[in-house]
């Protein structure tokens, strides 16, 4: 983790704050890309992932917008009642979950609501590159719109068209005239709420939007039901270990409690961080970051909330 000082304190909207980090010494901090995201401990018991949305050419300060949630785990609600400018604050070093394919030659960026965080740093990156694309940004009607300076005034302003709709049909009118047919060497990158995302993906396949052009990130998942989660066993390969599973709670939790130590960010099923190979079975998958091909394979497994469909499953540990 990082030591660093909360510079600044930015409200962006009625709902929404940039908290600007600085090294202590006022040195660079380490490089990232657009796209990535940051670790930040908001007490001893919570910390949370959020996108950078700073340019990844200014190396002197992260940047990231949090969204006051009413349905707040704990994170964003502290952030907002207690954080002040001047403290300390621990964050990780960046970590890249959603990057900019450099053969891009076209690109569209496609925000909704907070999913606009990194969005911005693409953006910012971008234009740096004199590359050519468009940044279309869905907000809340009869708010102000969260970077609305920066975007409406900013050195990518006349990229940038934005939609603050009165119905769900206007969205997806708007989005299908915006995001236009693929062409080839085009990357299309989205984020925001997971049914703002479906929408995209929808429209983006009936615009013949080939899947390994589409790329996306989400902040978290529905809710799944599980009352008739079963319990499964994890065999570890390398290690020799048989770890019990039980129907109340996630193999990371299991592999933690067996003393074998995997890294893991989210907890949601959305980061990725803890991946873990599979050798054998059949994975109920429920996370948000393997593609459907990826899932089909069954060589994959986010424990922090993927199941077993099989009795078992064999890990590469």
């Amino acid at each position: 983790m990082l030591d660093v000082i909360l510079q600044a304190i930015t409200p962006l909207s009625e709902s929404v704050v940039k908290l600007t980090f600085t090294d202590q010494a006022n040195r660079p901090l380490p490089a990232f890309e657009a796209g990535a995201h940051i670790d930040i401990r908001i007490s001893d018991a919570i910390t949370r992932q959020y996108s950078l949305c700073s340019s990844p050419s200014n190396r002197y300060a992260y940047s990231v917008a949090v969204l006051r949630d009413p349905n707040s785990r704990g994170g964003s609600a502290a952030i907002h009642a207690s954080f002040q400018p001047g403290q300390r604050v621990q964050i990780s070093a960046p970590r890249n979950l959603f990057a900019l394919n450099p053969e891009d030659t076209k690109t569209v960026l496609v925000a909704g609501g907070i999913g606009i965080t990194p969005i911005m740093s693409m953006a910012h990156a971008l234009a740096e590159q004199g590359k050519e694309f468009t940044l279309l940004y869905v907000s809340k009607p009869g708010q102000r719109v969260a970077f609305d300076t920066e975007l409406q005034h900013g050195i990518f302003a006349d990229r940038v068209r934005i939609l603050q709709p009165d119905n769900r049909e206007q969205v997806k009118a708007w989005l299908t005239q915006n995001i236009g047919e693929y062409g080839a060497q085009s990357g299309l990158y989205t984020c925001g709420p997971n049914s703002f995302m479906d929408a995209v993906l929808s429209i983006a396949n009936t615009l013949n939007w080939p899947a390994n052009a589409i790329h996306q990130e989400r902040f978290g998942l529905e809710k799944v039901d599980t009352r008739s989660d079963k319990a499964f066993e994890l065999f570890l390969k390398r290690s020799g270990l048989t770890i019990q599973v039980k129907a109340s709670q996630t193999a990371l939790e299991a592999l933690d409690d067996a003393g074998v130590e995997v890294d893991a960010s989210c907890e949601q099923g959305v980061c990725g961080t803890c991946l873990l190979n599979v050798l054998e079975g059949e994975v109920d998958h429920r996370d948000g970051y393997l593609t459907e091909q990826e899932k089909s394979q069954h060589n994959q497994f986010t424990p922090c909330c993927s199941r077993a469909v099989s009795a078992s499953l064999t890990l590469d540990l």
